[in-house]
């Protein structure tokens, strides 16, 4: 069941602060510059959510994970990893894998906290995601209320299947051929060339 008091969380967050969304990072830690850093055990009790940037999963696992238990994850994953230094994508699998969840654990556990099957999470944590027609918290809005993902997303529908059947990401496929000018979403109108017919 979709989780849609998480992705109205979500949404709230990059309409509040558009600077803690990047959908091509799972999360950085920040400074108050906005400059990326990592943690270690001993920086850990500075930890704070609204230092952080991440895209929709890393923000999903970052919302749902008290100040409390990040701290401890911080600690626990520089312990684990043996590294003076930690980044924030390595503290969200290392809490992925306490749930229980496998590769991709980041993927896969922020699939569960949003309600999501794995083609949906596939999609939407593309690196290249983006939505048709509006803005993102407008379309997480909407795939909290059950929405599906590919139709709130630019690639059309066939493209996404394709991309499964070939085990790859549908923004891949895309990108491939707005590199050989086959098909490629007009930047003026937001209009996807593979859409028509």
């Amino acid at each position: 069941m979709r989780n849609q008091l998480l992705f109205n969380l979500v949404a709230d967050l990059i309409e509040k602060d558009e600077d803690r969304y990047k959908q091509d990072t799972w999360g950085n830690f920040t400074t108050e510059d906005g400059r990326y850093r990592e943690m270690n055990a001993a920086l850990a009790a500075e930890y704070h959510p609204c230092n952080t940037v991440g895209c929709i999963a890393g923000n999903a696992i970052i919302l749902s994970t008290s100040q409390v238990d990040m701290v401890r994850a911080i600690e626990e994953a520089s312990r684990q990893w043996a590294k003076d230094e930690i980044a924030l994508a390595t503290v969200l699998e290392h809490l992925a894998e306490k749930q229980g969840f496998r590769y991709p654990p980041i993927q896969n556990y922020a699939a569960d906290l949003l309600g999501i099957d794995g083609e949906s999470a596939d999609l939407l944590f593309g690196a290249a995601w983006f939505p048709r027609y509006m803005d993102v918290p407008t379309a997480l809005r909407l795939i909290g209320q059950g929405a599906n993902v590919t139709d709130v997303t630019y690639y059309a529908e066939e493209r996404v299947r394709q991309a499964m059947a070939e085990g790859t990401s549908a923004a891949w496929l895309n990108r491939q051929q707005m590199q050989d000018n086959d098909d490629y979403i007009h930047a003026d109108d937001g209009t996807y060339d593979g859409d028509e017919g």
